[in-house]
Parts: structure tokens; C-alpha cells; sequence
């Protein structure tokens, strides 16, 4: 087999280069070690990758061609692909017998053949004009290479622009049984995203790194879309009566921040289109996630007026009577915070000095009166907006609480909400926001983080459009981690050391309720509180070990004025308890809770975990519409992410 390669010391694109950084994804951003840490640990990554690409593109200008590719491949895929666009070959047909000079023995011609192996080719100025950006002597490699492919026939590559990561090449066949030889140019077939899904397109180019076998007569290539190579689309190509046909296309979309180091050949397949099963247990898929918003999920949101909306890193679309639409990508190098009752989504600069709304398909519109610049704007990226009774939106910083009210930001500090400061500067501040909208009150939530877990905090305060409230209430203080209302607007609060009160503000009492004591671990804090449609709350539990929180995670209901634990939610390993997925779990229209892990959907039933499990999905988010109806975006195995619909007939009971 004869391969493009690199020498040695070339980045690999298969590398195994990983950067970890804890990151909740939950409405809250919490870093296991304090912000200083953190800062040095981003910039250190910064760093690492800097230097990756900078090795990369100085070996480039060396000279390399193309990364060295993995010898194995997936399995091949059996279903009847699509067809594809057609086109007849460009053919070029030579009066003069084949030119001496042009030794077809040898693989790689140097640098002083090409120019008569550009004359029996005929690749366009443009290609020629790329290729020599980079000064080379005659002996130098010429960018060409000749495979045989049968008797007197062969497929040759003539390179055309290298980049920093990848190459350009036209592909042409050449047929010699003929006094004069015979060549015609080869289209290379590529898919292309759309709203509709994968296309496949067909080229001029090829674009990546090629990987050609002679044997098998197959070629593999590598798109990559980022120096890391770690994500990108890889093809599989078999050649067939003098023609690349497309077998197989897999994507793996670029993960914000952190780094992906899988094989491509076992990336998502997009193409042949894998058969796609309707159901997942109960979950029915209802419609396949818009390709081009990629798969870093933000969050999905049910809409007072009816439908969905997902936002991704990339953007975000609106699902209404079974169709996608009101498609937005983002700006380049915007970080998506959330969007609010208008429809006005909310974006930070990359640098978090500036904030922008946007209307669907409007400019980028400043508001930067009254903004403060946030210092991590990454870490707002999930934390979403909230809309008040008045129209005006509300945002969590790691530094404080804003609103803004059409025209200009008012910024509430601790100080400003009656908050006490925290007891190290270190410490990472997450606010919770929770808007009443029964009496009409913005309601607030701050926690202090330090490296073993929630290390005090503000405690709650509420805001009736005039003043704040809470400085004298039995959470004035503390770390509140969650926030839920029903729909009298008593309102429930979860806090750290297992702390859980409830507030009429009808009467004015408040009730505090304990979890709790766990064996073999402490109280700990709500990771999630969801309120049943009687009002009654559910939680997920952080549990703290010895030293640090978080050790094991626990599932309550309240009934009869008790806490009950769920059997069964400790049971699992921290693999699939701590997913990221968020919500951790929801309720559907019967009051039946539905908890999401790490590959698979389970049932909470007869005051257990219900086995087996009710879906092998990997669910990334999820939400329950006006009607109660639970949806979720996921995808089964390697197919791609769809959005499914808890069917209402799945035989889901009450509980209990």
C-alpha cells in the first residue's frame, strides 16, 4: 500500500491530546478549583493548542504534505447509497504519443517534470499558481503522484495549495494503450450540510488529507476543520470504472472547549444515511436536528405560544408543526447567552466587553450602555436569559445580576442585593434567576464555589420592581442552588447541607425541610428541582463525601410533608450519573419522572428505578411543553441527533 505521508515528528491528526476541564452543564457554571485556578488552566490550554498549531504549520512550510492517516477503517456499510449528482468527464484527448520526459515509473516525479506533466494533464493556472507559493528546487518532490492502476492505466495527483492543515489536489486518470494517451479529470463527490440534512455535492478539488491504497484501490481523506484534526468530515472512496465513487462520509463536529481524540472511521456516519429506527422505547423521533446548528447542545426550550426552541453553539432554530424553521447561525466568534421573550437572541463578544442583541435574520444591534465587562464569557454560555412581566431581560454574570429595560443595564452587585461579599476572592460566584411570574418577582440565588464544593454563599433575594427582599428571611444567607415556584407562587428553595425551604408568600411562613441524612455520605445541595403539576417538588441530590461534594447523587419526592429517596439512583456509576445532561431528569403530563444517564432513558415507577431501562438514548437536553408533553434532543448509538417525543401512549402510570 502506498500512502501520502508526513516525516517523522508530524502532528498526528489521531494524537491523543486531551485537555479536561470540569464543566456542569447544568443553569449553573461550577469549576472545582478556585478562579485564579481556572484562569490559569484556560490559559494553559490556550497555550498547548497555540503550540500545536504553530509546530504544524512550521512543519507544513517544510515541506509535509499530509498527516499520516490510521490504517483501520469501519466496517463497510452495506446499505444502498443514495445516488449521486452526475457529470461527464472532462477527457483529454492527445494527438502526440506520450511525452519521453514523463517516466511513469516512478511515483513521485520531481519538481522538474512537472511542467511537462502539466502539459499532458492541463491543470487549470489556479491549481499551478498555489503550488508555487512555496519556492522549490528541480529535485524537490513535484507534488505528483502516479499509482497504477491497471495495464497502461493509472490515477495521479497533482497537488495544488497546501495549507496549514491540509492539501488541495485534482485528481485525473491517464490511459496509455494508445499511441496517444487518453486523460480525463475526476469529479470528487462531497457532502455538504443543509437544512434538510446532508447533500452530496461533486468537486473539482479534493479537499483534506488523502490517504490513497493501491491495493484495495480505495481512497480515505480527512477534512479536517481544525488543526487539531480532531473533528471535521472523513470520506471513504472505492474506485470504479475510472471514477471515485463515494461509500462512506462521517462528521464529528468541534467541540467548543475540549478536544476529541476518536478514530475518524468511527465518527457519526452521515453517509449512506443510516437507517434511523423510529422508536426508542416510548420515544418516538419526530425530526432530525438541523445539521448545519452542529451538535454542541446549549439547550432546548418550550415556547409559551407553542413549539421548541434548540440552541447550539452555532445558533439556534424554532420546531413548530414538525418542521424546523427560523434557522440563525451566529456571528463568527459570538458566544450565544440565550433568547428572550421577543425572539431577541443574546450574544456576548469573544471578548465579554461587549453585548449585542439580534432579532431573526436582523443585524447585531449593541447594547452596551450601562455593561460591565464580564471577565469568563464562556462560562455564561448556558446560563440563558429570563424575560420579566415589563418586557425587560435578566442575565446572570459570574460577577453580579443585570437587567436591562430597553434602552440601558443596571447592574445589582452583592452589595447591591443585600448580599454579604465572599469569604475568599477565589471563590467562583454562580447566581440562580427565577422569574414568578404569579407575583410577578425575579427571584435570586447566589453559591460561592471553592475546590471541594459549595463553600457558603448570598443566600436568596427577590425583586417586586421596586426594591429587594430577603435580607431578613431564613435564607438571607447561604448557598442556594435552585429555585422553583407553582402556580400560587410559593416558592420552594434548595440550598447546601441539605437544606430545603418552602415560602408561602400568602401567609408569610416559611418551612424548612431537611433532606435526608444519607447513609455512607452527607447532606449535600440540589443539582436539579422540578415542581409536579400538584405543586409537589422533586430533587436531585449532590452528596458529599468525606472531603468534597458531589460524591453520589440521589433522586426525592415530598409526599405527606416527608422526603422519600428513590432505590436504585446511587446505584449508578458516576460514568453515567454525571453526564452533563441538563436537566438531569423531567417529569412528564402524568407526574411519572424520566431520568436521563449517560446512554439510556430510565423510568422512575412503583417507587423505584424500573428495570431494564426504558430507551438506550443519549439524551443532551430535554424540556415538557405547555401540555406536559416531555421532549428531548438525543441520538441512538452513532446516528445522528434527532428530536424525540415521549409518546403518550407509551404506558407510563402516575407515580406513585
Amino acid at each position: 500500500m502506498h500512502e501520502h505521508h508526513c516525516q517523522p515528528g508530524q502532528v498526528r491528526y489521531t494524537e491523543d491530546v486531551r485537555i479536561a476541564v470540569h464543566r456542569n452543564l447544568g443553569a449553573k457554571i461550577i469549576w472545582n478549583r478556585g478562579k485564579k485556578n481556572f484562569k490559569r488552566l484556560v490559559n494553559m490550554k490556550r497555550k498547548i493548542i497555540l503550540n500545536l498549531l504553530c509546530l504544524y504549520v512550521v512543519l507544513w512550510a517544510g515541506g509535509c504534505k499530509s498527516g499520516t492517516m490510521p490504517t483501520s477503517i469501519a466496517a463497510p456499510v452495506t446499505e444502498t447509497p443514495v445516488a449521486l449528482p452526475t457529470v461527464s468527464p472532462v477527457v483529454i484527448a492527445n494527438s502526440t504519443p506520450l511525452n519521453v520526459a514523463l517516466d511513469l515509473t516512478q511515483t513521485s516525479p520531481p519538481n522538474s517534470a512537472r511542467p511537462a506533466w502539466r502539459a499532458l494533464l492541463a491543470w487549470p493556472d489556479d491549481c499551478e499558481l498555489g503550488f508555487t507559493l512555496v519556492e522549490r528546487q528541480p529535485e524537490d518532490a513535484g507534488g505528483i503522484e502516479i499509482y497504477p492502476v491497471a495495464d497502461e492505466q493509472y490515477l495521479i495527483f497533482v497537488a495544488c495549495t497546501l495549507g496549514p492543515y491540509w492539501v488541495e489536489e485534482r485528481l485525473y486518470w491517464l490511459d496509455t494503450h494508445a499511441n496517444a494517451p487518453i486523460v480525463h479529470a475526476l469529479s470528487i463527490p462531497e457532502v455538504q450540510p443543509g437544512t434538510q440534512g446532508w447533500t452530496v455535492q461533486l468537486s473539482d478539488m479534493l479537499h483534506g488529507l488523502p490517504l490513497y491504497d493501491s491495493d484495495t484501490q480505495t481512497l480515505r481523506n480527512l477534512a479536517p476543520a481544525r488543526g487539531l484534526k480532531d473533528c471535521g468530515t472523513w470520506y471513504l472512496y472505492q474506485l470504479e470504472a475510472q471514477q471515485l465513487v463515494l461509500t462512506e462520509a462521517r462528521y464529528q463536529e468541534c467541540a467548543v472547549d475540549q478536544i476529541t481524540a476518536t478514530e475518524p472511521a468511527t465518527w457519526p456516519l452521515i453517509y449512506p444515511k443510516p437507517a434511523e429506527s423510529e422508536w426508542a422505547g416510548p420515544f418516538r423521533r419526530v425530526a432530525p436536528v438541523v445539521t448545519s446548528l452542529g451538535d454542541w447542545i446549549i439547550g432546548l426550550e418550550a415556547l409559551p405560544a407553542g413549539g421548541l426552541r434548540l440552541m447550539t453553539a452555532l445558533g439556534y432554530a424554532t420546531f413548530h408543526d414538525g418542521v424546523w424553521t427560523g434557522e440563525q447561525r451566529l456571528p463568527e466568534g459570538h458566544i450565544l447567552v440565550g433568547v428572550d421573550a421577543e425572539e431577541r437572541a443574546w450574544l456576548f463578544s469573544a471578548t465579554g466587553e461587549t453585548i449585542y442583541y439580534q432579532h431573526l435574520a436582523g443585524e447585531l444591534t449593541p447594547a452596551n450602555a450601562g455593561w460591565i465587562p464580564v471577565e469568563e464569557p464562556r462560562a455564561l454560555e448556558r446560563q440563558g436569559v429570563v424575560s420579566d412581566h415589563l418586557g425587560q431581560v435578566w442575565l446572570a454574570t459570574d460577577q453580579d445580576v443585570r437587567v436591562f429595560d430597553g434602552a440601558r443595564w443596571t447592574v445589582f452587585t452583592r452589595e447591591a442585593l443585600g448580599m454579604l461579599p465572599a469569604t475568599d476572592p477565589d471563590f467562583l460566584v454562580a447566581f440562580t434567576l427565577t422569574f414568578v411570574p404569579e407575583r410577578k418577582q425575579l427571584w435570586v440565588g447566589a453559591c460561592d464555589w471553592g475546590g471541594p464544593g459549595p463553600m457558603g454563599g448570598g443566600g436568596a433575594r427577590w425583586f417586586d420592581g421596586l426594591i429587594w427582599h430577603g435580607t431578613q428571611s431564613p435564607v438571607a444567607g447561604g448557598c442556594v442552588t435552585a429555585i422553583a415556584a407553582d402556580a400560587e407562587g410559593r416558592v420552594w428553595i434548595g440550598m447546601d447541607h441539605g437544606q430545603v425551604w418552602n415560602f408561602d408568600q400568602t401567609t408569610g411562613n416559611w418551612q424548612q425541610l431537611l433532606l435526608p441524612e444519607p447513609e455512607a455520605y452527607r447532606r449535600g445541595y440540589p443539582v436539579a428541582l422540578t415542581l409536579d403539576s400538584t405543586g409537589a417538588p422533586w430533587l436531585l441530590a449532590a452528596l458529599c463525601g468525606g472531603a468534597s461534594c458531589d460524591a453520589n447523587r440521589a433522586l426525592y419526592y415530598f409526599q405527606d410533608n416527608v422526603w422519600i429517596e428513590i432505590p436504585g439512583v446511587r446505584d449508578y456509576s458516576q460514568d453515567q450519573l454525571y453526564s452533563g445532561i441538563f436537566p438531569p431528569f423531567l417529569l412528564d403530563r402524568t407526574g411519572t419522572p424520566w431520568l436521563f444517564l449517560l446512554g439510556e432513558v430510565v423510568q422512575i415507577g412503583e417507587q423505584q428505578v424500573m428495570q431494564p431501562p426504558a430507551a438506550a438514548l443519549h439524551v443532551q437536553t430535554g424540556t415538557v411543553d405547555a401540555l406536559g408533553q416531555l421532549w428531548v434532543v438525543g441520538r441512538q448509538a452513532a446516528e445522528p441527533l434527532a428530536l424525540w417525543e415521549l409518546e403518550p401512549d407509551s404506558g407510563a402510570v402516575p407515580y406513585p
